[in-house]
């Protein structure tokens, strides 16, 4: 006999948000083939756009670690607001270009904006947050503490060569 699930159970909604997400998937999918044919250039810097970021939580504090190559300490930016969220960005320009004795003449250049906002639980201790830039990665660490704290704040990076 199959099971019914009861509409609004952990188990209904579960199913219920794997369809959702096919869907989204495939919207997304069709979005960009079609309708963004420059992200899907040759020479696209997309991946910088949403540059691969990973989160680690420990009892005392939190690490963010984004991929920020080609950029330097100067253009990134780094907020953190009153509702919570750390919000890293930036601009990133760079140029690469290549000649042989052949006469062959390469030129590429890409340009990017980077907006990338991640929620923070309430605990932390944004005052005592720091933030190192070094061979494109940067760290950032937010101590926890017990009480709530609600006000933008903004971090100085300090940059390693």
């Amino acid at each position: 006999m199959k099971q019914k699930h009861l509409p609004y159970s952990k188990k209904y909604i579960q199913n219920q948000r794997k369809e959702v997400d096919s869907i989204q998937n495939e919207i997304n999918r069709i979005f960009d083939k079609h309708l963004m044919p420059a992200k899907q250039s040759f020479f696209s810097d997309s991946d910088f756009l949403n540059p691969d970021i990973d989160i680690f939580e420990t009892d005392k504090e939190i690490k963010i670690e984004a991929e920020l190559a080609g950029m330097n300490a100067k253009d990134i930016d780094i907020q953190i607001s009153k509702e919570g969220f750390l919000t890293i960005s930036g601009e990133k320009t760079n140029t690469h270009e290549e000649s042989n004795e052949n006469g062959y003449y390469f030129s590429e250049r890409s340009f990017g904006f980077l907006n990338r906002s991640i929620p923070l639980p309430d605990n932390c201790n944004l005052e005592k947050t720091e933030a190192e830039f070094e061979n494109g990665l940067l760290k950032i660490t937010i101590p926890k503490n017990e009480e709530a704290n609600k006000s933008t704040q903004k971090v100085k990076i300090k940059e390693r060569k």
